[in-house]
């Protein structure tokens, strides 16, 4: 009977094929699996290192151990010793290992604030031997989250005492702060009604400012119109002096003339009151012309732009009528 492999000669040696293939997964697989080994180091050398602590809290199995930031090794198994301690073991990669002192110490950590716990071991001395398999690494406790939280609650009860206190001071109804408070809302009361009054008064300054503004722009004006103004007092002065120079040359020739006629009036007066008693009336009427005329003088005299110009004169004097009437009377006996 005809097979498949003498039907398709693609068939043949199918068996030879499939070995060959499934050879070269095998191997390629295997390529793959050393490559990544020595990529994460699976195939290197390791040690075994190890250090007790009170407690396995924040510790479990192939959780990374560090040096300077770089992962060395594992944590390989966790256990608990006959004294009860935890006994950690440790899987470094011993090329590593040379920087592993005596004095090296672990540590553990977080990888920042949430991150998760590692394994930090420090740099040793050069001076001091290199740790060997199976030796014991120096543990460095650490204060963790919690004895950190402990500690931070233990500092923080005398201020969260002293906060309560100081709140029972201030809301105590007759403490000093309520008090202040209330004093703090009279005076801010005061401060409004100080603030209404400030600004009345401030309108009425901004109404003065404006009544001077408008002083200063009449007294402005003013002052441009006082050159004018200066200009018609010079010249009203200087008519005035003018006319007080021609009443100075008039007026002494007027008195001298008035003078004169008055001399006249009384020897006028006197021949008269001689020749009849009659003339007595005509005597009195001169005489009353006579008054007047002194009086005019006077007034003249007085007037503030001739009195400092003239010079002092005795008034001329008529005869009074008691002298004449003597006489008027010896012509009627007569």
């Amino acid at each position: 009977m005809a097979t498949i492999q003498d039907i398709d000669p693609r068939f043949r040696h199918i068996g030879k094929k499939v070995f060959i293939f499934i050879t070269l997964s095998i191997a390629i697989l295997i390529i793959v699996i050393y490559q990544l080994g020595k990529v994460k180091d699976i195939f290197a050398k390791t040690v075994n290192l190890y250090f007790t602590h009170d407690t396995a809290f924040e510790l479990s199995v192939n959780m990374p151990v560090k040096l300077a930031g770089f992962r060395i090794g594992r944590v390989s198994n966790i256990n608990l010793d006959e004294t009860g301690h935890v006994l950690i073991e440790l899987e470094i990669k011993k090329r590593y290992l040379k920087w592993i002192r005596q004095d090296s110490t672990a540590t553990i950590k977080k990888e920042g604030y949430i991150g998760e716990s590692i394994i930090e071991i420090s740099f040793g001395s050069l001076d001091k031997p290199q740790l060997k398999d199976g030796d014991k690494i120096t543990f460095a406790k650490t204060k963790g989250l919690e004895d950190i939280a402990k500690e931070i609650v233990e500092e923080l009860k005398p201020v969260a005492i002293d906060v309560k206190n100081f709140v029972e001071y201030i809301v105590n109804p007759q403490g000093d702060v309520t008090k202040i408070l209330k004093n703090t809302a009279f005076l801010t009361s005061e401060l409004r009604t100080t603030n209404d009054e400030l600004r009345k008064r401030i309108i009425e300054t901004r109404r003065s400012l404006k009544e001077l503004e408008e002083t200063l722009r009449n007294v402005n004006q003013a002052s441009q119109d006082l050159p004018k103004l200066t200009k018609t007092v010079d010249n009203s002065l200087q008519e005035i002096e003018a006319l007080s120079k021609t009443l100075n040359q008039k007026i002494p020739v007027l008195l001298d003339e008035t003078q004169k006629s008055l001399e006249e009036i009384n020897k006028i007066a006197k021949d008269i009151s001689r020749q009849s008693p009659r003339i007595g009336i005509m005597i009195d009427k001169a005489e009353n012309i006579a008054d007047n005329v002194d009086d005019i003088t006077e007034a003249v005299k007085k007037s503030w732009f001739i009195r400092g110009n003239l010079p002092p004169r005795t008034p001329p004097s008529l005869i009074p009528p008691a002298i004449l009437l003597p006489e008027i009377n010896n012509g009627k006996e007569k």
